[in-house]
């Protein structure tokens, strides 16, 4: 019974050490690899465009008291929250490139790459 508590004392701080050591090498790496993605910026200028024209949109809204929806307003507002959630979709996607198998094979085609130059 002894035995497992000291395994828990100290196995578990070692492989957080571990873990944080690992994320410590591989965060180097992954990062160019997020500012490369063309995604990013793209799927946030979506999103300030939905929000501002939405914003826009609601505050010209029932001005004159005709109690009307004007289309043009209502179409723009239906296709930027359709591109909206595509984009979502697809940062959701990108996260699938941050799992560890996936960085440590691009660190490895790196390496390889580095080495077939020198």
């Amino acid at each position: 019974m002894r035995s497992t508590h000291r395994l828990k004392a100290w196995g578990i701080p070692a492989l957080y050490t571990a873990a944080a050591l690992v994320a410590g090498l591989t965060l180097p790496r992954i990062v160019p690899m997020i500012a490369r993605d063309e995604l990013i910026p793209h799927a946030l200028g979506v999103f300030a465009a939905t929000f501002l024209y939405a914003l826009a949109a609601m505050a010209g809204l029932d001005r004159h008291a005709s109690s009307q929806v004007p289309v043009l307003s209502l179409c723009v507002v239906i296709g930027l929250l359709i591109a909206t959630m595509a984009m979502l979709i697809g940062l959701v996607q990108r996260i699938g490139l941050l799992q560890m198998s996936h960085v440590l094979r691009l660190m490895g085609g790196e390496g390889r790459e580095a080495i077939a130059r020198t």
